[in-house]
């Protein structure tokens, strides 16, 4: 979900990432991290023409949701989901920008 967008991505990823290990413990602040984050995948989604699903269901706000979930109540998702999520976006973070030099 995360592989193949535009230059942005790896920086996204990696805050992402930033906000489940070691893990943000102030709520309003990732909230504001990850509104940024929404912001910038409607962008993508709308210039690769995907909609409202891609977006919601976008390796980056499965992590961003887990961290909410986890601050608001203490408990977890579906481990699977999360680490299929998590290791997407070590993925693409790791992919960082593409060169436009051809």
């Amino acid at each position: 979900m995360c592989r193949n967008l535009n230059d942005e991505m790896p920086r996204l990823c990696q805050e992402a990432i930033w906000v489940v290990d070691p893990g943000a413990s102030n709520l309003s602040g990732m909230v504001r991290s990850w509104a940024d984050a929404l912001e910038k995948l409607w962008n993508a989604a709308r210039s690769l023409g995907k909609g409202t699903d891609w977006v919601n269901r976008h390796s980056i706000n499965r992590l961003y949701a887990e961290q909410a979930m986890y601050l608001c109540s203490g408990t977890s998702g579906d481990p699977a989901t999360y680490t299929e999520a998590f290791e997407d976006v070590k993925w693409q973070a790791a992919q960082g920008p593409k060169s436009e030099a051809a």
